[in-house]
C-alpha cells in the first residue's frame, strides 16, 4: 500500500507519519488501528477542504 494520508490523500513522506488511532463505531466497541495521517492535523484539514468544496 502507498504511503499517502488517510484522510486527505498527502503523499508527501516528509508530513506524514504512521499513527495509532482510536476508533469508535458508535457501538461501544473500540478498536486500535494504524493509519498513515498528516503530521499537521490544520495543513491536512486544508488540504480536506480544498478536494472537496473549493472545486464547486
Amino acid at each position: 500500500m502507498a504511503r499517502q494520508c488517510y484522510e486527505c490523500g498527502n503523499i508527501n513522506e516528509e508530513e506524514i507519519e504512521y499513527k495509532t488511532v482510536t476508533t469508535d463505531e458508535g457501538d461501544g466497541n473500540e478498536k486500535k488501528i494504524k493509519l498513515w495521517l498528516c503530521k499537521d492535523n490544520d495543513d491536512c484539514e486544508m488540504r480536506v477542504y480544498n478536494k472537496y468544496y473549493a472545486n464547486k
